[in-house]
């Protein structure tokens, strides 16, 4: 069996719960700050904006949590 580090299925899934939140929150808010209504953009556009932005907060929240692995026999 192979021993080592794991990150827990919670914080991986937590992590992913904060970042979709976080990215839908930055698109809203820049939407709102530059006056733009949702319902006139594209929407592949702005769910691609979504996703790409969710990727990248997800990875660094992964990145910063990576000190809470635990050890897994």
């Amino acid at each position: 069996m192979r021993r080592g580090k794991r990150m827990d299925v919670e914080t991986i899934l937590l992590c992913a719960v904060i970042a979709v939140t976080g990215a839908v929150g930055v698109v809203a808010g820049a939407a709102a700050f530059l006056g733009v209504s949702l319902q006139e953009c594209s929407a592949a556009l702005v769910a691609g904006g979504g996703c790409a932005l969710g990727g990248i907060f997800w990875g660094i929240l992964l990145i910063f949590n990576s000190s809470m692995w635990v050890k897994r026999s």
